[in-house]
């Protein structure tokens, strides 16, 4: 786990000097790097097979799958508009917001200890973010935004575990994100990288795989504690 944080805390770098630095539309950002990712995930992917995809749930797997590249255009335009300190300190008002949803939707018992430790975190969450200083740009909702999506992403993918193959929920993630970024990027202005932004695009897809390899055996391993994560 603490691999796969390294793993994401490098792509999240490269993602910032993509948009930031290199000045890429963020939106097709998003697309190249999961595009990337899927080519690197080819061999799983003819191992699972697309039979993994069978399903009596297709439209609960579509709007997990939305939900989460909906997360991932958020975070990559945030990731261009403010300090990465800053996204990353927001982006963790996840937990939040997937307590309350588990709790809401879910049925899950949360105790007080986790609700103070929650509202403490989002508190901290909005002292980072200052929405009363005149410093304050609508940018900054940006990484709030991509936790609200992710942790939607997360608790229909807690609502599939009971009743789904993890192969079919992963196979279904992998097929349906580039395609709907794709179709993102098209809306925003799609852009083709060259140079410095392909080689980056190229690490940053390679990033991505290692950090869901790394995250996934470590979640199996406490799933009774953990919520799954989608990035």
């Amino acid at each position: 786990m603490v691999l796969g944080g390294v793993a994401f805390s490098l792509l999240n770098i490269v993602t910032q000097w993509l948009t930031m630095k290199l000045a890429f539309p963020p939106a097709s950002a998003a697309f190249w790097q999961y595009a990337f990712a899927l080519l690197f995930s080819l061999p799983f992917l003819r191992k699972s097979g697309l039979a993994a995809m069978r399903t009596d749930y297709p439209w609960r797997h579509v709007v997990r799958v939305v939900f989460a590249a909906l997360g991932v255009e958020a975070w990559v335009s945030g990731l261009a508009s403010v300090p990465i300190w800053q996204a990353i300190a927001l982006v963790m008002t996840s937990p939040f917001f997937i307590i309350l949803g588990a709790r809401l939707f879910l049925g899950e018992r949360v105790g007080p200890a986790r609700w103070a430790a929650t509202g403490v975190g989002f508190a901290g969450a909005m002292i980072i973010l200052q929405p009363w200083s005149d410093s304050f740009t609508w940018a900054a909702l940006l990484p709030v935004l991509s936790a609200l999506l992710w942790g939607s992403s997360s608790l229909v993918t807690k609502s599939l575990t009971g009743i789904e193959r993890p192969e079919t929920i992963t196979v279904w993630l992998l097929v349906l994100l580039t395609p709907i970024n794709g179709g993102l990027a098209l809306v925003a202005g799609f852009a083709v990288p060259t140079g410095a932004a392909l080689a980056l695009f190229f690490l940053a897809g390679l990033l991505t795989v290692v950090a869901q390899y790394l995250l996934n055996p470590s979640l199996c391993q406490r799933r009774r504690r953990l919520c799954p994560a989608v990035r």
